[in-house]
């Protein structure tokens, strides 16, 4: 349970490129959009960034 109190109180930044944050962003997306209950209310904690390496790749 400590994990859980730590997400519920911090927003954890998740670095990855695009298809890695694919996933994230839809889950959040279905848990504020749609209430879906499914989704743990700790995923909001999640913050997707693109990478400062992404960037450049795709810049």
């Amino acid at each position: 349970e400590p994990i859980q109190a730590y997400l519920s109180n911090y927003a954890v930044p998740v670095i990855a490129d695009w298809p890695g944050q694919y996933f994230i962003r839809k889950a959040i997306a279905q848990r504020l959009l749609l209430n879906n209950e499914t989704i743990p209310p700790f995923v909001m904690s999640f913050l997707p960034i693109m990478g400062p390496l992404h960037v450049s790749l795709n810049a």
